[in-house]
């Protein structure tokens, strides 16, 4: 059975060093002594950074093999994979082994990132800003890239979109120029939000984090309890009686009332407990509320940036990819918040049961151009394929027509007597609408070739526990595979899917339990991040 260690991936992130590493390879591989070895492995893990434990373990078995130092080779890669692997899992990350394209490409990112709008909540909206949006002539490029040219997009209020198309076309640039509202014609007023980035790891308790969306709360209740001392200190304390007293209680209790009123005008009573729901459905635990938020991992602090968005209800929403980082509790939750949600939504995703769930409207971004279909994916691939069936018999009319007019113009050019007759068929050609050639996306092909047939179980684990630096995620589970099993692991961040997903790609080995593979196996691994880009 997986259980649950949602903490484990939630605690302190350890500092690491070359004698903290040098150490912890010693305690694992007993009996050797060789520092060379030793040094060696602390320099390629803390000065040159692999991107992931297969290419240390690649660039460690071409030193040991140049250096003849081939004794007790496999349990030195193992540790040294194992350690490694603990230090990603907890928040390691290789910056030093990055290409100038990649450090151009971040740069660029951190750029686009710093000038999307804060996530502030605003209180006073009024009537404006339920409006619809009708942006023509857009032209959005990066560099020499153009995404798209005079295209058209329509946002309607209120309505759940989800824009789609293939990876590459630009969608999240799209979004982004939305959000710092570079194209013409958004209104200024609007609040649109942006979920793309985590939140920055601090010391505000998760909860508190949340709630500093609300600026206009923080402050009227820092100011609240300031206007409250004061008026203790001149009521009830050493100031009582004072000309100061007399001469700042009427102000500071009017101040008082005031403030009061305002919180009780935008809710403040009810701030803790929404922003708990949504934390809640999120797959935050009640423990989780007051930890402070560089306890968590990047995944679980992307979750605190959607829960501090949701929490803002922005006037137009845009999510892109959402369901990522979410386990399938917190994408159902999601489902069903979203489909309450009254303002405008815009989403990008490839999962189409969140997209069946949530969307109203679907924006096929094509060809430079963004194509509308009312209803969910289902609806728009129904509509989609009758919208091609008739645009294929539109534009064959129109080819005919086309054809039939031109061999009249061809055939009378010369003719005096029929000149009149020849312009008005040119000009009958000219004024046609032309319809568009029909655009397919190209399919994708997954060849899967024939394998040798191998007698079960291909994999075994019998009482399996495992888990990283002492501590088990995965306890005493038992886990089977034959040439014809097909398994999902599905289950809450940090139960330990990709633990179990190491530990049967050999990148991890086990704490205690028996293991045993089929001799003629061979095992591939996509990752959630190919870090062989």
């Amino acid at each position: 059975m997986i259980s649950s260690s949602q903490d484990s991936a939630q605690t302190e992130k350890p500092t690491y060093s070359l004698e903290t590493v040098k150490k912890e390879l010693k305690e694992r591989i007993s009996c050797y002594d060789d520092e060379i070895v030793y040094d060696f492995i602390s320099k390629l893990i803390i000065d040159v950074q692999p991107k992931n434990e297969l290419i240390l373990a690649q660039k460690l078995k071409k030193f040991l093999d140049d250096e003849n130092k081939n004794l007790r080779e496999d349990d030195v890669i193992l540790a040294s994979k194992e350690i490694y692997s603990n230090m990603l899992h907890f928040g390691f990350l290789p910056t030093k082994n990055k290409s100038e394209a990649l450090k151009k490409w971040e740069l660029f990112h951190e750029k686009s990132r710093s000038e999307v709008p804060e996530i502030v909540i605003h209180h006073d909206r009024d009537e404006s800003h339920k409006i619809d949006l009708l942006l023509e002539n857009i032209t959005i490029s990066i560099g020499n890239k153009v995404i798209c040219e005079d295209a058209t997009l329509k946002i309607n209020y209120g309505r759940k979109y989800v824009l789609i198309g293939r990876n590459g076309l630009g969608k999240t640039t799209i979004l982004n120029n939305i959000a710092r509202k570079e194209i013409e014609g958004i209104p200024k007023h609007l609040q649109i939000l942006h979920v793309e980035q985590e939140t920055v790891a601090n010391d505000n308790t998760l909860l508190n984090e949340v709630l500093t969306v609300d600026i206009e709360r923080a402050k009227l209740v820092k100011e609240l309890d300031e206007v409250s001392d004061r008026l203790d200190y001149l009521e009830f304390g050493a100031g009582k009686g004072t000309d100061e007293a007399e001469e700042e209680i009427p102000t500071l209790t009017d101040r008082y009332t005031e403030i009061n009123e305002r919180l009780q005008l935008i809710n403040s009573d009810d701030a803790e407990c929404k922003a708990i729901t949504i934390l809640t459905g999120l797959g935050f635990s009640n423990a989780d509320l007051s930890k402070k938020t560089r306890q968590f991992s990047g995944g679980w602090r992307m979750r605190i940036s959607l829960a501090k968005a949701l929490y803002a209800m922005p006037d137009i929403l845009l999510l892109d990819e959402p369901t990522n980082h979410l386990d399938m509790e917190a994408v159902m939750w999601l489902e069903d918040y979203l489909n309450e949600w009254p303002y405008t939504v815009i989403i990008v995703s490839h999962a189409r049961s969140f997209i069946n769930n949530v969307a109203t409207d679907i924006i096929n971004f094509v060809d430079g151009k963004f194509i509308y279909y009312k209803g969910n994916y289902d609806d728009f691939v129904k509509a989609r394929s009758e919208r091609a069936i008739n645009q294929a018999k539109i534009k064959k009319r129109q080819e005919s027509d086309i054809a039939r007019l031109q061999c009249f113009i061809d055939r009378f050019r010369a003719n005096a007597k029929r000149a009149s007759l020849v312009q008005s068929k040119i000009k009958m050609i000219n004024k046609m609408d032309i319809e568009d050639d029909v655009i397919s996306d190209p399919s994708v092909i997954f060849i899967f070739p024939d394998v040798e047939e191998l007698k079960p179980p291909l994999l075994r684990l019998k009482d399996v526990s495992l888990g990283y630096n002492k501590v088990k995620i995965i306890e005493k589970t038992n886990f089977y595979v034959d040439q014809q099993s097909r398994i999902a692991v599905v289950g809450p961040n940090g139960a330990g899917k990709s633990t179990l997903m190491k530990c049967l790609y050999e990148q991890l080995t086990q704490m205690e339990g028996d293991i045993y593979r089929n001799p003629k196996l061979k095992v591939a691994m996509f990752t959630q991040v190919n870090y062989n880009y």
